[in-house]
């Protein structure tokens, strides 16, 4: 079964995060910040939109091809796809 993450946009910024799940663990990125637990993506971030080379450096890591359930809880929008294909979602909400 997959997890189920939350995205939200508020105020010219986003983010994914895993609903009751504390990342401890700071994520090495190249955009915005992250947080992992166990090896999992527990927490995205960022102030703008989302750039095309960050999509780009997540398709190089294994972590953000994991297949999860999305719910933009702005737009009341529900999809599967992995961390990418949410990234791609997101950019699309700034174009």
């Amino acid at each position: 079964m997959a997890r189920s993450l939350n995205i939200e946009f508020i105020a010219g910024s986003w983010y994914i995060e895993a609903p009751s799940v504390k990342g401890n663990d700071i994520l090495d990125i190249s955009f915005g910040s992250a947080k992992e637990s166990a090896g999992k993506i527990v927490y995205l971030f960022d102030h703008a939109g989302v750039h095309p080379s960050a999509i780009k450096d997540a398709r190089d890591r294994e972590m953000f091809k994991e297949m999860c359930d999305f719910h933009d809880i702005t737009h009341d929008k529900h999809f599967t796809g992995s961390f990418i294909d949410a990234l791609e979602y997101i950019s699309s909400k700034f174009s």
